[in-house]
């Protein structure tokens, strides 16, 4: 199965331990961001989402570039295009 969502802006974020009260699937880690919500029942599971998203953010320099050139309010391409990112170094 493939779900697809896209997202623009700033999304509200919850992370949270789950524990079952009953049956045998363990505890889990339930993720949310805007209306997405990825349950992860395993350190392996949880490995693949934080490379993936290290990928993503990487790549978002070069795909967002060109909408930061034209001006995002509170956003400049010095840091990266990502607010709190580190400084170019000289």
């Amino acid at each position: 199965m493939v779900t697809q969502a896209t997202v623009r802006g700033p999304q509200p974020a919850t992370v949270r331990t789950l524990h079952p009260i009953t049956g045998g699937s363990g505890p889990q880690i339930a993720v949310r961001v805007g209306p997405i919500l990825i349950l992860v029942a395993d350190r392996a599971a949880l490995a693949s989402f934080v490379q993936a998203w290290l990928q993503a953010d990487e790549m978002g320099d070069n795909a967002f570039v060109k909408r930061l050139s034209a001006g995002v309010p509170g956003v400049s391409r010095e840091g990266g295009g990502r607010p709190g990112a580190a400084q170019p170094r000289p």
